[in-house]
């Protein structure tokens, strides 16, 4: 990935990331703008705040899916397969319904298989 490319991507995303900030800040019960910015976050690589966030979200919304695939996306950028393969199946437990999570929690699966192969 080029430079430049992703310089303009950072700043596209901090610029998304402002904007969400406020709609959350006029609205704390706006999910869709605190899981944007958890996203965001995650996308800058500012996984603590981008963690600190999820887990939050976690709190208050216990049975939103799409927090746990927020958790998975967030391990995953970590290469931390197994907590990533962890949240998908949760959220796949409670969205039975969607294929999304039972397609991220393969991909996890697929990265734990080649991290261990690795290691052989």
């Amino acid at each position: 990935e080029d430079q430049v490319g992703r310089r303009e991507y950072e700043v596209m995303v901090r610029e998304a990331a402002a904007i969400l900030r406020r709609d959350l800040a006029a609205d704390p019960d706006d999910q869709s703008a605190a899981l944007g910015l958890a996203g965001a976050l995650k996308d800058l690589r500012r996984y603590p705040e981008a963690e600190k966030l999820l887990t939050a979200l976690a709190k208050r919304w216990p049975d939103d899916h799409r927090v746990l695939l927020g958790q998975s996306d967030l391990y995953q950028s970590r290469g931390e397969h197994a907590r990533a393969q962890a949240a998908n199946l949760a959220a796949a437990r409670l969205a039975p319904e969607l294929p999304l999570p039972l397609v991220f929690a393969a991909r996890a699966s697929s990265k734990l298989k080649e991290k261990a192969k690795a290691l052989e």
